[in-house]
């Protein structure tokens, strides 16, 4: 799932340079818990694909932005999900 996330993310990406969607907004399209997203996101941010910012206004968070690793990082996640898939 997270491949798909992923792609879902590089689409949300081309409007602004990054990805403002809500982990609630990703639950639903998927049809899972938004611990179940925020697991995903965590991991894709771990493993170097994507880089997330919280916007911050009084104090609490506003927006979080998702970002978009290099091109050169892409290439590694697909072929990664490849063996991950295959396994």
């Amino acid at each position: 799932m997270e491949k798909i996330m992923f792609s879902e993310l590089t689409a949300l990406v081309h409007k602004k340079g990054y990805c403002y969607a809500s982990n609630m907004y990703f639950a639903a399209l998927y049809g899972v818990h938004k611990s179940t997203v925020s697991a995903w996101i965590s991991n894709l941010a771990k493993c170097g694909h994507i880089t997330t910012k919280c916007i911050m206004k009084d104090k609490r968070v506003e927006e979080r932005r998702i970002y978009i690793a290099e091109e050169s990082d892409i290439s590694y996640f697909l072929s990664w999900t490849r063996k991950r898939v295959t396994q």
